[in-house]
C-alpha cells in the first residue's frame, strides 16, 4: 500500500493506525503548501482528483480516500475486531457516532479556524464551538484511558490528532483534564512517536 500524506494533517491518524497494525506500507510525502509530491513532482490530482489527503492506493491499484473510512478499512483487513468493533454490536455504532463526530464536530471544526481568509471574530467563534465539542468529549471520556470502554480503537487516532491540532490554534488540552491526560497517554506509544518523528522530519 501507499499512503500519500501531508506533514501534521488529518492523514496522520491513517499513519498511525498502519504502524500500530504492522501493515507494509510506503508513506509519501505531499508538500505542505501545494499538492505536489515531493519525490518526484507530481501533483496529488494525478492520484485522486480531490487533490487532498489522505489518500491510501491499496495492492490491487484501488485507491480509497477519507481518513474516516481508510481507518474502518484497516482495521477491518486485521481480521476479528482489531481496533474498531464488531460490525452489528452495540459497541460498532457507538464507535460509528464517536467517528462521525470526530470528523464533522471536531475536524471541520478547523476549517475556518486555519482559514488566514476567516476574520478574527469568527475565528473565536469557531474556537468557542471547539471548546464545547471538547468539553463533551472530556465528560464522555471521563477516566477511561480510550474512547471505547473496551479499549483501544482507531477512534483513538483520530482524535488524537485532532487534539495534537490544539496548540496550533491557542487550545490548551490541560483546560480539559480526562482529555490531556488521554492525549499525553496516547502521545507515549510507538505507533505515535514513530509516526510523528517521520512526519516532523525525523527518523520514523
Amino acid at each position: 500500500m501507499k499512503l500519500y500524506l501531508k506533514p501534521i494533517s488529518c492523514s496522520l491518524a491513517v499513519h498511525i493506525a498502519l504502524r500500530e497494525l504492522g501493515l507494509d506500507f510506503d508513506p509519501v510525502v505531499a508538500a505542505k503548501v501545494g499538492d505536489r509530491l515531493e519525490a518526484d513532482g507530481r501533483a496529488l490530482a494525478d492520484i485522486h482528483p480531490t487533490a487532498a489527503v489522505p489518500i491510501l492506493e491499496l495492492d490491487n491499484g484501488d485507491v480509497m480516500t477519507e481518513a474516516g473510512v481508510m481507518l474502518e478499512y484497516l482495521s477491518s483487513q486485521m481480521g476479528g475486531d482489531r481496533l474498531a468493533p464488531a460490525y452489528g454490536t452495540a459497541e460498532y455504532w457507538e464507535f460509528r457516532q464517536l467517528m462521525n463526530f470526530i470528523a464533522t464536530d471536531i475536524h471541520k471544526n478547523y476549517g475556518p479556524i486555519f482559514n488566514p481568509l476567516v476574520s478574527p471574530e469568527m475565528k473565536e467563534a469557531w474556537l468557542g464551538r471547539l471548546h464545547r465539542r471538547l468539553d463533551y468529549l472530556d465528560t464522555y471520556l471521563g477516566a477511561r484511558d480510550s474512547l471505547l470502554p473496551s479499549g483501544l480503537s482507531v477512534a483513538d487516532f483520530y482524535l488524537w490528532v485532532m487534539l495534537f491540532w490544539c496548540s496550533y490554534v491557542g487550545v490548551d488540552t490541560a483546560d480539559w483534564p480526562n482529555l490531556h491526560r488521554y492525549f499525553q497517554q496516547l502521545s507515549d506509544r510507538p505507533s505515535v512517536r514513530d509516526a510523528l518523528a517521520f512526519e516532523q522530519g525525523g527518523q520514523g
